[in-house]
Parts: C-alpha cells; structure tokens; sequence
C-alpha cells in the first residue's frame, strides 16, 4: 500500500502528506519505510521518480514532468 500511494502521488508526495493518509505520524512511517525497504523516504521517492521516468521515456511519449522532473536534464544531472 505504501509504494501505491508513492506512485499514485510522485509528483508531489512527502513524508507528512502520506503519513496524515495512511494515519501514522512522520517519524513512524519514516521508520517504517526504513524497517520495510531498507532505505529513507527520500531514497525511496526519488528511486521510484527514476525508474517511472525511465518507463515513461522508453515506452510512452508522456512528459516525465508528470512526476516532478521538468527535462531529462534534471532527471540526469552533468549530461
């Protein structure tokens, strides 16, 4: 449910607005995302804005701006 969330809202997710969801105060679910996923919310977020904008580049003409990232140059930073 955690990485559903992430993903229905990558665009503009944070750690407050999805803890306030799911009812669990911010340092819990940080805790949480560490204890489930071996990294921080942070880590998670961005591992999942990459591997959707590799998806949506390699399979869709859809803007990877859907998920944060205004250009590929953002994405993929000293290119």
């Amino acid at each position: 449910m955690i990485m559903n969330y992430l993903v229905a809202n990558i665009q503009d997710v944070t750690l407050g607005k999805m803890a306030a969801h799911f009812g669990y105060q911010p340092k819990y679910l940080f805790r949480l995302i560490r204890q489930l996923f071996d990294q921080t919310f942070s880590q998670l977020k961005t591992e999942t804005r990459v591997s959707i904008s590799k998806s949506l580049l390699e399979l869709t003409t859809k803007s990877i701006e859907i998920v944060g990232y205004p250009s590929v140059s953002n994405l993929l930073p000293g290119l």
